[in-house]
């Protein structure tokens, strides 16, 4: 971590990076220099709320960070408790079980057809096309390709492209010398941590959205983003969390589901809720938390 001044233009600037975070805050040097004084003492007011928060969210996670969502997610218990809350319901989980994650999941529901609902319009021919545009527009800027997989490992996987992405944020957190003891790549990893009960479904009767969403709950979604967003985060603040989406009735229900139904983000809770919703809010797309990366005093947050 590293706290820098810079100065040119008549801009000073305060910039704080934690790992590949950086928030930056920005404001004009006037001639009054009382009100210069106020408005940088407020800057270090907010720097310092910043990392207290992003401190205590390293502590009470105990897990490896993969964004500065954790941050906001801190202050937002706090808020709960001081407002008198002591139980909250969250989201986790909709976006795993209902395919929410679209640039993830999506393409890989296109892997194979899903014979319980293709019809005679969309041929075969259109389902291949569809999957390579899908595949072709994932991660734009990063090549996948790169991510080396052992075949054996893609075969298991039903060639499921979410398996790749998750192993490859590992290098940020360990060292080197972590490759002495485990050379084997982060996807193989995953496949060895299934059961053989649960390998021989991913190759005989799962379809491979349903592959993907189950990698993925069983490994980063539960040892990482339910730390540092769940009940560790909470808990600091004695605010109990119950995501509700992890019901095991509802997975059981979602389970069930054929892959065509969640084709389209998250498009069975939105049937669910549409005669409760606004026009507004049911035809919206997706709006994600995203902590920010980048914050300008006035300014919008903004991730680079």
């Amino acid at each position: 971590m590293a706290l820098q001044r810079q100065s040119g233009n008549g801009i000073n600037s305060d910039r704080f990076r934690a790992g590949g975070s950086r928030f930056r805050m920005c404001h004009c040097i006037r001639r009054n220099r009382s009100i210069f004084t106020q408005l940088q003492l407020a800057s270090y007011q907010y720097f310092s709320a910043a990392l207290l928060h992003l401190q205590l969210r390293v502590n009470y996670s105990e897990a490896s960070q993969a964004d500065v969502n954790g941050a906001g997610k801190l202050a937002l218990a706090d808020v709960a408790q001081n407002a008198g809350f002591r139980v909250v319901a969250t989201g986790e989980g909709a976006d795993e079980h209902f395919a929410g994650y679209g640039s993830l999941s999506q393409n890989d529901s296109l892997l194979e057809p899903d014979h319980s609902r293709m019809t005679v319009e969309y041929s075969a021919t259109k389902h291949a096309e569809a999957a390579q545009k899908a595949n072709a527009s994932m991660f734009p800027g990063h090549d996948l390709s790169k991510i080396s997989t052992l075949p054996s490992t893609a075969r298991a996987l039903n060639h499921t492209r979410i398996a790749g992405p998750i192993p490859r944020t590992s290098p940020l957190f360990l060292g080197p010398w972590t490759n002495s003891l485990n050379p084997t790549d982060g996807q193989t990893v995953l496949l060895d941590s299934l059961s053989g009960e649960t390998r021989q479904a991913i190759a005989e009767k799962c379809h491979p959205l349903h592959t993907a969403e189950f990698s993925y709950t069983k490994s980063f979604f539960a040892n990482s983003l339910l730390r540092y967003l769940g009940d560790n985060i909470d808990m600091a603040f004695q605010v109990e969390s119950r995501p509700a989406f992890l019901d095991h009735n509802l997975t059981e229900y979602a389970n069930s589901l054929p892959p065509s139904l969640k084709m389209k983000v998250k498009y069975n809770l939105c049937e669910a809720v549409r005669q409760f919703a606004t026009e507004e809010v049911y035809k919206r797309k997706k709006q994600p938390y995203i902590g920010p990366v980048e914050f300008q005093l006035d300014g919008q947050c903004t991730e680079s």
